[in-house]
């Protein structure tokens, strides 16, 4: 049987001598947080390959539900079409804003496009669902679609101003 303090003695060693290393590492360290940031976080080029996947096993999805439910099933029905159609909106505008925006930035990426983008697309979504869910519901009229669209773009604004 091993000794539980000696487990605990070698653990306490690497750990002093990693906090050394970080702190005596002091001179490359802009270095050693940008090697951090590559190997922990996901670049952007599979964060767009996962939303382009996505978007195919969503549309997969809306396709079954659409060809193999029927509206007489219910809250049920609704309630995952409407999901569905919302994570696809959101993965289809996203894609696009961020495409568009690096391409108004002279095909420079820049991961704050990434962020608006997936801001825009998810009020987007939110828009569209909405409008479905009241058109659905039969209670759409145009001016609900104004006030709607108003307070999107006021969200939009305020959730720019704080990010």
């Amino acid at each position: 049987m091993s000794n539980p303090l000696a487990c605990d003695s070698v653990f306490i060693c690497y750990f002093l001598f990693a906090n050394f290393l970080i702190v005596a590492d002091v001179k490359n360290a802009y270095n050693c947080c940008r090697y951090y940031k590559k190997k922990d976080f996901m670049t952007w080029r599979k964060y767009i390959n996962g939303m382009g996947f996505a978007v195919l096993g969503l549309s997969l999805v809306l396709l079954l539900l659409v060809n193999f439910t029927s509206p007489e099933m219910g809250a049920l029905s609704y309630g995952t079409f409407f999901i569905s159609l919302f994570l696809l909106l959101i993965c289809l505008a996203t894609i696009i804003g961020f495409y568009g925006r690096r391409r108004l930035s002279n095909n420079e990426v820049l991961y704050k496009n990434l962020k608006s983008a997936f801001r825009q697309g998810t009020l987007v979504a939110l828009y569209i669902t909405v409008l479905l869910i009241l058109r659905a519901a039969a209670l759409l009229n145009w001016w609900d679609a104004a006030l709607l669209a108003v307070s999107v773009i006021s969200f939009d604004m305020f959730f720019k101003g704080k990010l």
